[in-house]
């Protein structure tokens, strides 16, 4: 040590050789990991999947590991590809997000499927989120019993009819029989 003592630094170069992730020139950090994707909202049907393209850019200076990780409710399945990935510095990766939705819910429901991006470089993670808005599916099922059945003049025919709903939205029934004699009258 001369008269006024020893000092010790690190250069630029060492910074990047021991990946500290606090570096920062002209203000971009040395991992930046963005993700980005062209859809925003997405419709969707009961049982139905759907794929989400995204991307991963990395605007720092220091390759990065990440690994992305999907939050999502009850109910819907959600996979990523890629999980767990290196990226270099301007470096972009292309993955995939599947969705699939519920068989039973109800139709225009909205739920909001997010992919956190982590590495231990950064010093906060990224999200990027799809809102999927559940749409309409039709359906009933009829069911008689008698399914057919014969009668004499002035006779009566009982029976029963079940409408079951088997869409995902209310639905306004008008039960007919085509055919019907006019003077026969149908009491429901």
């Amino acid at each position: 040590p001369g008269q006024w003592g020893s000092a010790s630094f690190k250069t630029l170069t060492e910074y990047v050789l021991l990946g500290d992730p606090t570096v920062s020139v002209g203000g971009v950090e040395g991992t930046n990991i963005i993700i980005s994707s062209d859809i925003e909202e997405e419709d969707i049907l009961p049982g139905e999947s759907i794929e989400v393209p995204f991307n991963l850019t990395n605007t720092g200076f220091m390759p990065s590991s990440v690994t992305l990780e999907p939050n999502f409710p009850s109910g819907w399945n959600v996979s990523i590809i890629p999980e767990m990935v290196t990226i270099q510095p301007d470096e972009l990766v292309n993955g995939t997000m599947t969705v699939t939705a519920p068989d039973l819910i109800e139709m225009g429901t909205l739920e909001n499927i997010e992919i956190e991006v982590d590495s231990p470089l950064m010093s906060t993670s990224r999200s990027y989120n799809v809102v999927f808005e559940v749409g309409r599916v039709w359906g009933l099922e009829t069911e008689m019993d008698p399914s057919s059945a014969n009668s004499f003049q002035g006779g009566r025919i009982m029976g029963h009819v079940n409408v079951t709903n088997i869409g995902n939205g209310p639905e306004d029934v008008t039960i007919t029989i085509p055919g019907l004699p006019e003077d026969w009258e149908l009491i429901l």
